[in-house]
């Protein structure tokens, strides 16, 4: 059963990403970014949690504490959770020549969130049964793809438009929030609470399809991106002005 549900999670992962990178109508993004994505996405598993339990100790812990504990507690996974999910990939994509689309933004963060999402998934699976692991796939299948892919566009954004990084920041510490209100109604034993999960799960996912459609409008605005069939070659990336079933530059069926 627990493989069972495990596959429901990589699958969900795996058609999200599949939606994000098909659908964006920019150049091909490298796989040396994505992969880079998918390592900081690893990296953040062992640093963010690490550091988590070194201040906070062991959620097992907090478990009759007052709410008032548990909401610190919460607040403060959730801060640093967001943080190393974001950091330290913003630090090494930003100056990067690939990184220029408001869409970019959306897709390298989210891959890095849903790295972090599943094997948080996996572990808890396998640690605590499938039970566990069928409650967190009611809400938290996409949860941690969806709260960095909305930091990333405001990164994005930032790039793009040379501005400056205040309203990143913004973002990030309101996501943060959002995210430490989920681990409180998911530790605060209480089916109210719960529902509060769900319903900041379902907020911030749905936020993700609205910034990443906003994110596509705008780099057709700012002509990074066109509409129509053939627009950029699938396998080289380079952009098509004729738009022929051939790239003109690799030569190759479209």
């Amino acid at each position: 059963m627990e493989y069972f549900v495990l596959a429901i999670f990589l699958g969900i992962s795996l058609l999200l990403l599949w939606f994000l990178i098909s659908s964006e109508k920019g150049p091909k993004e490298p796989a040396k970014g994505l992969w880079a994505a998918f390592g900081f996405g690893l990296l953040s598993l062992v640093t963010g949690p690490t550091l988590d339990y070194i201040l906070f100790g062991s959620g097992e812990g907090l478990e009759g504490a007052p709410l008032i504990i548990i909401l610190i507690s919460s607040l403060g996974t959730g801060f640093l959770e967001e943080t190393f999910k974001f950091g330290p990939l913003a630090l090494y994509i930003y100056k990067k020549n690939y990184f220029t689309e408001h869409s970019d933004g959306i897709i390298y963060f989210a891959i890095v969130g849903l790295t972090f999402g599943f094997f948080e998934n996996l572990l808890y699976t396998i640690g605590y049964g499938a039970e566990v692991g069928l409650e967190r796939l009611l809400v938290v299948p996409i949860f941690h793809g969806a709260s960095t892919a909305i930091i990333g566009y405001f990164l994005a954004k930032q790039k793009v438009n040379g501005g400056k990084v205040g309203m990143t920041l913004i973002a990030l510490i309101v996501v943060a929030i959002i995210h430490g209100m989920y681990n409180f109604g998911m530790m605060a034993s209480s089916d109210y609470f719960f529902v509060l999960s769900l319903m900041l799960t379902l907020l911030l996912v749905v936020g993700l399809f609205i910034f990443y459609g906003d994110a596509k409008e705008k780099d057709l605005l700012h002509g990074l991106s066109v509409k129509g069939p053939n627009e950029y070659c699938k396998f080289c990336g380079t952009k098509n002005i004729k738009r022929s079933i051939f790239c003109e530059y690799c030569g190759k069926k479209l």
